[in-house]
């Protein structure tokens, strides 16, 4: 009888370090709107459907200015991307320096210009799931 009693309290333990654990990864995840296991923990959380690449360029274009959209060559059909940054890249200026970028499911928004060969194109990061521009590559 006592044996019985201490492998249900093993597997108890076991099962509550599971779920805690699960719970954890969730959280962190419901935080950084990406897929969860468990569809609820008792919050009022959605799972991210994202935004479309169309979606993601009219954002990239609210930043551009007078000058840079007329410098620009693909205005009406940029290059769209998507990256995933395993770990954070140095070449890009983010506009939040809180901002996580490695993990991120981003789209890469590319317009190029006939300045190129001098200053390199104009590049957004555009948060796929949020549709968040969270930065943009160095221009020289």
């Amino acid at each position: 009888m006592k044996k019985i009693i201490a492998i249900t309290g093993v597997v108890l333990i076991a099962l509550s370090c599971v779920f805690t654990s699960l719970y954890a990864i969730d959280h962190i995840k419901m935080k950084n709107n990406e897929p969860v296991f468990f569809s609820t923990w008792g919050k009022d959380y959605a799972p991210p459907e994202g935004i479309t690449p169309e979606e993601a360029v009219e954002s990239a274009k609210q930043l551009l200015d007078d000058k840079s959209k007329k410098e620009i060559e693909n205005f009406e059909n940029p290059k769209v991307e998507e990256v995933v940054f395993s770990k954070a890249p140095g070449v890009i200026y983010r506009f939040n320096k809180k901002t996580r970028i490695t993990g991120r499911r981003l789209y890469k928004i590319t317009f190029h210009t006939f300045r190129d060969g001098l200053l390199g194109p104009i590049v957004f990061y555009v948060d796929k799931i949020c549709g968040e521009v969270v930065g943009m590559d160095y221009r020289e």
